[in-house]
């Protein structure tokens, strides 16, 4: 799961994350590599076919994303900052690293819990429900939501 405005801690900030359809990783990856290029950013995307989603690792990932609309992307569905990687989250307490995560991002009003729409994302919508159900109440405990400006998507 990863909390985004998502196999190790990345650093605030350091990567967009692009959904898809299914099958055009490639295409996605290699239009988010030529555009980043354009606007003088450095990075590389990480993919595999079929996961319906790209990880387009950068630097200055905000700066990036400001520049570059979701849509002027032909293959992006959505685009969004990573805040971090939180990878082999303990089944028992998911709940805890987010918190942690989300304790000095910018406020948010509204949460999304999101899986790629693939084949093997398909399988976490109920875990993304579920999650999305329990995690909500814990952002309102801690003082979390107020901003009606973003929007904070957890992908699963």
């Amino acid at each position: 799961m990863a909390p985004a405005t998502e196999t190790s801690a990345a650093t605030a900030g350091s990567g967009l994350l692009c959904l898809c359809r299914q099958g055009f990783e490639p295409e996605l990856a290699g239009e988010l590599t030529t555009r980043a290029g354009e606007f003088g950013f450095a990075g590389y995307a990480r993919t595999q076919r079929n996961d319906g989603y790209v990880l387009f690792m950068c630097e200055e990932a905000a700066a990036l994303s400001r520049m570059l609309s979701w849509r002027e992307l032909i293959f992006a569905r959505q685009k969004l900052v990573v805040l971090a990687e939180l990878p082999q989250l303990d089944p028992a307490d998911r709940i805890t690293p987010m918190l942690a995560v989300l304790g000095d991002a910018p406020r948010f009003g509204d949460l999304w819990v999101e899986h790629p729409d693939s084949d093997a994302g398909k399988p976490l919508s109920g875990l993304s429900r579920a999650f999305g159900n329990a995690l909500r109440p814990a952002l309102r405990k801690a003082g979390k939501p107020t901003s009606r400006t973003r929007s904070c998507h957890v992908c699963t």
